[in-house]
């Protein structure tokens, strides 16, 4: 009779623990849920902040463009002239102290 009781026990315990932990595995989830929410409205929100400072970006992006394509090709035409025996020209490309200008 003792075992039966104590089996029936175990058995309460086990099923009324289990239910407890769905019970705030339930409050665990709707807090998650809720959580992700959150982090989905301030995702979007950001999103368009970040349209917004492209869009307020956009004229920079293209002006240094522009810079870099003026320093290359002034940079091509500097190699252009230094190649072709220019002094002066290997000295700016290359420097006053590199070995290559000082010897020729």
């Amino acid at each position: 009779m003792c075992l039966v009781a104590l089996s029936f026990c175990t058995f309460l315990a086990v099923n009324l623990g289990s239910g407890a932990g769905t019970m705030s595995e339930t409050g665990n989830l709707k807090r998650l849920n809720n959580a992700a929410d959150v982090q989905i409205a301030l995702l979007k929100e950001h999103r368009g902040l970040v349209q917004t400072s492209i869009e307020q970006l956009k004229p920079r992006f293209i002006e240094s463009e522009a810079y870099q394509k003026r320093i290359t090709d002034l940079m091509r035409d500097l190699k252009a002239l230094a190649d072709s025996g220019d002094r002066d020209a290997k000295m700016m490309l290359y420097g006053v102290c590199d070995m290559r200008v000082n010897r020729e």
